[in-house]
């Protein structure tokens, strides 16, 4: 929407207007009511200090919406997805419920519902018909 915050690498927005914030570091504690972000977390090799930040700037009982690249689309793999403008992907996620078999050689494997469980209250957890991980969080604080 119009009204909404932009935070990206990119130099202009879907509308054309310059972004002025490049990182979640730029945004007030407790500013945000709502983030959504997808396919840009399986880009960072150390989640722990994004998601203390994402803490840190959406409001006590914001809510966070995720959509990740789920282990089940090949191409998307950590190891096989290259990127030359951004990071490679340093993941490949699955939820805790559906852990791929031994047969499936992948790098970097993480439950991503567990991970953010140690930091947010998980409302929705559930694979989406594009080979993709749908989230939604709460920020109980």
């Amino acid at each position: 929407a119009k009204h909404t915050k932009i935070v990206d690498f990119n130099e202009k927005d879907l509308f054309g207007r310059k972004v002025r914030t490049k990182s979640l570091t730029q945004l007030k504690d407790h500013s945000v009511d709502y983030l959504f972000s997808s396919h840009t977390l399986e880009h960072i090799k150390d989640l722990e200090p994004i998601a203390l930040q994402i803490k840190q700037k959406v409001k006590p009982n914001g809510d966070i919406f995720l959509n990740l690249p789920a282990y089940s689309c090949k191409r998307w793999n950590s190891g096989l997805h290259k990127n030359r403008l951004f990071n490679d992907h340093q993941w490949t996620f699955y939820l805790s419920d559906q852990r791929p078999g031994p047969s499936k050689k992948l790098q970097h494997l993480l439950a991503i519902d567990e991970f953010l469980a140690n930091h947010f209250t998980i409302l929705i957890k559930t694979y989406t018909g594009d080979n993709s991980i749908f989230l939604h969080l709460k920020n109980e604080q």
